[in-house]
């Protein structure tokens, strides 16, 4: 096993995987996760954070303040 493959199997075992906004890991605001299933034989790939409306605006605001300087 790679050491690619480690980290990211170490990764997707948090549970959830928070969101991230603005620089940082957060938890999503309504505390929600959504598992996510393996296509291949329906086997639990991850738990994510699940994004609401008000981590919405959190990322779109967080990008807008970002974006100046990205651009330029």
């Amino acid at each position: 096993m790679s050491m690619v493959q480690t980290e990211v199997e170490k990764f997707l075992g948090d549970s959830p995987v928070p969101l991230y906004v603005g620089g940082s890991w957060r938890a999503a605001r309504g505390g929600g996760a959504i598992d996510v299933r393996q296509p291949a034989d329906g086997g639990l790939l991850a738990t994510v954070a699940a994004g609401e409306g008000a981590d919405i605006d959190d990322a779109v605001a967080a990008a807008s303040r970002a974006f100046p300087e990205w651009a330029a």
